[in-house]
């Protein structure tokens, strides 16, 4: 054999052996391997490959071996399980697993791999698509099928851009007992800000009932709340604005324990958002800046009020009629002065019409009527001496309960009787009320001003009888059968 086909033959069956070593060197993946012995490398069985399992539960499966934590905010030492990045460029997309502290979850972090605090936007989407959250169906470029929340200051737009509204809620809030609580907040920066509030039942162990207050702060110097009601509430009766000098609080004073509260609040605009408190709420306290009742309207603390019965006050919030105007009213000018009505401090004016004294506007078209009702009765009956009209006005405010009443005139007990509280009136029943000047040629003037019990001398009574509402008549004022009628 010549030395040339020798070396051919030897070359051939050199490169056949080395085939054959390579061929066994290769993984089989139809039937699986494993590569590394401590934590498992890569596993092809079944069609599968796993990075850190031999059991892929996916086409592709990778478990991290060190227990998943938040990314780092700094450093260049990674706690994510998949690093994604280009050659020559420093922003890398991390993906990881929070698996330590609660609520849990994965994360995605675009960062700079030479400082992981360095952080670079993350795209969805950048070509055009929708994204959908809750959803496999998005319509819109985010379509959210839940509820979303927004925190942070100022999470608005700018010029032209819509401001989204920020709206939170709890579901779940307890008051311990009567008293004032804590229901939202607004931290720090003075407290400084604005929000609308409502809570709300919603049946079941209590009747239904909804308030809305919209609370704000300024820069630590003062408030204002405003509320709007759909009926009023007695489990709630008052809200006010109190400050710590760093935060801002708006409570509310329940009068009874309550569990499942419920509560919403919406901010679209200001200078800083608060938040709802949860679970059992905290007892008020610090320094009150604002205060208003929870009728069925308030407007600017105290500047317009409307009751749970629909009376009005301006300037009030304690309206004892229909409609009531606040002690001081409008200022009189210099050579204006009242009538002696009590209201003589009190003016209505326009910017074309003259200025009017309340009190004689009020007399002149002939609704001066007092906003007293009737509240109870006397103890005891009494004869028609009682040292005048303020003894017999001192019995009925010393009877247990009825602390500030009077005796009733004869024009209050129609205005109860009006106002559909003629039934409060027992019957059948007589009672002592003050008429005035006498009704006709007789000496029927309230027993001579409550200060007569002289049997030719008459005073007013209301007979209530045991149906309809009473009339009134005139009795002797030696008469000791009558109780003198209470009105506040």
């Amino acid at each position: 054999m010549s030395p040339k086909i020798f070396i051919i033959l030897a070359t051939s069956v050199i490169i056949i052996f080395l085939g054959f070593l390579i061929a066994q060197a290769m993984p089989n993946f139809s039937g699986g391997a494993t590569f590394g012995t401590t934590t498992p490398g890569i596993w092809g069985g079944g069609g599968s490959v796993g990075i850190g399992t031999t059991v892929p539960k996916a086409k592709v499966e990778i478990i991290n071996s060190v227990g998943g934590v938040l990314p780092p905010t700094s450093g260049t030492t990674s706690t994510a399980t998949v690093i994604i990045g280009s050659t020559g460029e420093n922003q890398r997309l991390y993906i990881g697993n929070n698996g330590l502290t609660s609520p849990y979850g994965t994360y995605l972090q675009v960062s700079n791999q030479t400082n992981l605090g360095t952080y670079y936007p993350l795209m969805l989407n950048p070509n055009g698509g929708n994204v959908g959250i809750g959803t496999t169906a998005p319509a819109q470029k985010l379509d959210v099928n839940g509820s979303i929340n927004l925190s942070g200051s100022n999470p608005y737009g700018g010029a032209g851009i819509f401001n989204a509204q920020r709206e939170q809620n709890v579901n779940n809030a307890t008051i311990a007992g009567a008293g004032w609580y804590r229901v939202a907040h607004i931290d720090g920066s003075s407290g400084r800000g604005q929000d609308t509030v409502t809570i709300y039942t919603i049946g079941g162990s209590y009747a239904p009932r909804s308030t809305t207050i919209r609370w704000f702060y300024d820069w630590g110097t003062q408030g204002a709340i405003s509320v709007i009601s759909e009926l009023g509430s007695s489990y709630w009766t008052q809200a006010r604005l109190t400050v710590d000098g760093t935060n801002s609080y708006l409570e509310i004073y329940f009068t009874q324990a309550l569990t499942n509260l419920r509560m919403s609040m919406q901010y679209d605009g200001g200078y800083a958002l608060g938040n709802l408190y949860d679970g059992t709420l905290t007892a008020g306290g610090d320094t009150v800046k604002a205060t208003a009742p929870l009728g069925l309207l308030t407007i600017g603390t105290d500047k317009f009020y409307i009751d749970s019965t629909g009376e009005v006050g301006i300037s009030t919030t304690a309206p004892n009629d229909t409609f009531s105007i606040g002690t001081g009213g409008v200022a009189a000018p210099a050579g204006v002065s009242g009538t002696g009505h009590n209201y003589s401090s009190t003016y209505l004016q326009s910017d074309r019409y003259a200025l009017v004294n309340y009190g004689a506007l009020i007399d002149f078209i002939g609704t001066a009527t007092s906003s007293a009702v009737y509240v109870g009765s006397t103890a005891s009956p009494y004869n028609g001496s009682q040292s005048g009209y303020t003894g017999a006005n001192a019995l009925c405010s010393s009877t247990t309960g009825l602390t500030g009443s009077h005796v009733c005139t004869t024009e209050e007990i129609l205005y109860t009787i009006d106002k559909g509280s003629g039934s409060n009136i027992p019957a059948p029943s007589t009672f002592w009320i003050s008429n005035g000047p006498p009704a006709y040629t007789a000496n029927a003037n309230d027993c001579q001003g409550w200060t007569s019990a002289a049997a030719g001398d008459y005073g007013t009574v209301w007979y209530k009888l045991a149906s309809g509402a009473g009339f009134g008549s005139l009795a002797y004022c030696s008469s000791t059968t009558y109780k003198f009628a209470c009105c506040k």
